[in-house]
């Protein structure tokens, strides 16, 4: 019988005051994990929408996700300047994966979270 480790990783992938529409933030491999789950906070003064942009290539041309290969999303209204925190996640077959963002928020963290993935990454130092 053989027994796998189950391994995670979590990257920060989005700062505040960008706006991201069109290119997305940065590309997150999603090749050996199981599962690819967004992690959310932030404030803002106007409409802000969180979405996923996707592509077999790093390099390639991104698209947005459809709306039945994501779990939950994240949004924020000129109301919640206060603050408010959501989880979304990825479930579609793409080799990479990037967070756009639709307006600019006051403060705003997306952090990665991959999951069950077959190989445990490391940092080089």
């Amino acid at each position: 019988m053989t027994t796998f480790e189950i391994a995670s990783q979590s990257t920060a992938i989005f700062a505040a005051n960008e706006d991201t529409t069109t290119t997305g933030g940065a590309a997150i491999p999603v090749d050996g994990c199981l599962e690819l789950t967004f992690v959310c906070y932030g404030s803002a003064s106007a409409a802000v929408t969180v979405s996923l942009l996707e592509s077999d290539e790093e390099a390639g041309t991104y698209t947005e996700v459809a709306p039945e290969d994501v779990y939950g999303g994240f949004a924020l209204a000129s109301t919640d300047s206060t603050g408010k925190a959501g989880v979304f996640a990825y479930k579609g077959w793409k080799n990479f994966v990037k967070v756009a963002v639709d307006g600019t928020a006051t403060a705003l963290t997306v952090i990665a979270l991959k999951s069950g993935c077959r190989h445990c990454p490391t940092d080089a130092a």
